[in-house]
C-alpha cells in the first residue's frame, strides 16, 4: 500500500489502511478530522530524524464508516431537499416546465410549448440567423429566446454547426431550443409563413423597406404578429409534408414582389426566374473562386441540410439578424417589411448580433408585461 502525501507535504497515517483507487478526499478529509490518526510533519520531528515519521499511534483503528460518516458532515449546506426552501420551489418550477439541465436531441421536443396559462410571451414572435459563422453566438441568442419566452429560432445557411458543444454549452439550459431550431437554405424559405418580417442592418441608406430610427417606434408600429382569427382569415404557402419544400418555386425577390408587387408570380415567371438566377450563380461562383485563390479566403466546408422548417405556426413576427461581419445583403434585407438599426455611441459603428438579439427580445418582452 502506498502513503498518501497530506497537503501540506506530511504523511498521512490512515492512507496506508486505505485502498488504492478510493476517492481522495476521503483522504483529505480525514488527515484533517479522524482523531486516531496522529500527522507527524517534518517540522515537528525534524529533518534528521525522518524515521520517527513512521511510529504512528495505531492502536485505534478508524473503520471505512466512521470516515464516511466524517466526509459527509463536511458537504456544503442548503444542497439537499429541505434545507433550502426557495431552492426546492426552483428545482419543482424545472420539472414541472422541463427546463433544467442538458436536453439531449432525442427529447427535445418534450420541453417545446410547456409555458401555457398563460402561454410564452413572444410566442408569436420568431428569431432568424443568417450564414452565422460562431456556433456560440447560436447557443447565446438560443439562451436570449428561453430566457424572454421565444422558442422559435430559425437557422438559415449557418457557416457553422449548430449542434457543437461550443453552441450548446452557451445556451445553457435552452438547449431544446438549439436542438428545436429549423435550418433553411435561403431567407426567403424561412419567411414564407411570417406575417411581417423586420431586419435589423446598420446600413439602410438606399434600401426598400420602411427605415425606423428607434426600438421604440418599432414596437409601436409592428407590436405582435398575427392573431388567431387573423391566421385563420390569411392563406400562405404550403409545403410538402414529407419534404418540407416550399409548394411554389422560391427565388430570390419572390418576398419582395409578393408583399410590394400584388401576389406570387406564376410558375413560368418563376422557372425564367431561377434560370436566370442560375446562370448568374455560376458566374458569382467562378468570381468568387478567383477571389478566394488572389485573397486566400477560407472556403465554408460545411453544409447544414435544412430540417425542421414545417409546423412552426404561421403569422408570426419575425426577426431578421444578418451575419457577424458582412450583416445582411440588400437583397435579403429587400425581402422584409421594415429595418432598423439600434443606436449606438460614437466609439463602435454596431453591436454583435448576440447583443443585438439580447436588446430586441428584451424590449418586446418589456413591452408585454
Amino acid at each position: 500500500m502506498r502513503a498518501c502525501p497530506s497537503p501540506t507535504g506530511s504523511v498521512c497515517g490512515f492512507a496506508p489502511r486505505v485502498r488504492l483507487g478510493e476517492c481522495h478526499r476521503i483522504h483529505l478529509i480525514a488527515w484533517r478530522d479522524v482523531r486516531n490518526v496522529r500527522h507527524i510533519t517534518r517540522a515537528e520531528v525534524g529533518d534528521n530524524d525522518v524515521s520517527s515519521i513512521d511510529e504512528v499511534d495505531t492502536s485505534k483503528k478508524t473503520s471505512k464508516v466512521d470516515v464516511a460518516k466524517t466526509a459527509t458532515s463536511h458537504k456544503p449546506k442548503h444542497n439537499r431537499r429541505g434545507d433550502n426552501a426557495a431552492r426546492d420551489k426552483f428545482t419543482d418550477t424545472l420539472r414541472e416546465t422541463y427546463s433544467g439541465g442538458r436536453v439531449s436531441k432525442r427529447d427535445f421536443k418534450s420541453h417545446l410549448g410547456k409555458l401555457q396559462d398563460p402561454n410564452a410571451a413572444l410566442d408569436d414572435v420568431t428569431v432568424i440567423l443568417v450564414g452565422t459563422k460562431k456556433a456560440g453566438n447560436v447557443g447565446a441568442i438560443a439562451r436570449a429566446c428561453g430566457s424572454f419566452e421565444c422558442e422559435d429560432l430559425r437557422l438559415v445557411s449557418p457557416r457553422c454547426d449548430p449542434h457543437t458543444r461550443a453552441s450548446l454549452s452557451a445556451a445553457k439550459g435552452a438547449q431544446h431550443i438549439v436542438h428545436g431550431a429549423g435550418v433553411y437554405d435561403t431567407l426567403e424559405d424561412a419567411l414564407l409563413d411570417v406575417d411581417c418580417a423586420i431586419a435589423f442592418h446598420v446600413w439602410t441608406d438606399g434600401l426598400e423597406p420602411e427605415n425606423v430610427s428607434d426600438v421604440d417606434s418599432l414596437i409601436k408600429l409592428y407590436p405582435k404578429g398575427l392573431s388567431i382569427d387573423e391566421q385563420s382569415q390569411t392563406e400562405y404557402p404550403l409545403r410538402y409534408p414529407v419534404t418540407e419544400d416550399p409548394v411554389e418555386l422560391l427565388f430570390d425577390g419572390a418576398r419582395r414582389e409578393r408583399i410590394r408587387g400584388g401576389g406570387m408570380v406564376a410558375e413560368g415567371a418563376a422557372g425564367s426566374h431561377a434560370e436566370t438566377d442560375t446562370s448568374s450563380s455560376k458566374v458569382n461562383e467562378s468570381e468568387n473562386d478567383e477571389n478566394d485563390t488572389a485573397h486566400g479566403w477560407r472556403v465554408r466546408t460545411h453544409v447544414t441540410p435544412p430540417s425542421l422548417r414545417a409546423n412552426r405556426g404561421v403569422g408570426k413576427l419575425a426577426l431578421v439578424f444578418g451575419r457577424e461581419v458582412e450583416g445582411l445583403t440588400d437583397q435579403e434585407v429587400n425581402a422584409c417589411d421594415a429595418m432598423c438599426s439600434i443606436p449606438t455611441g460614437r466609439l463602435i459603428e454596431s453591436l454583435s448580433v448576440s447583443h443585438a438579439a439580447v436588446i430586441i427580445l428584451s424590449q418586446y418582452f418589456q413591452s408585454r408585461q
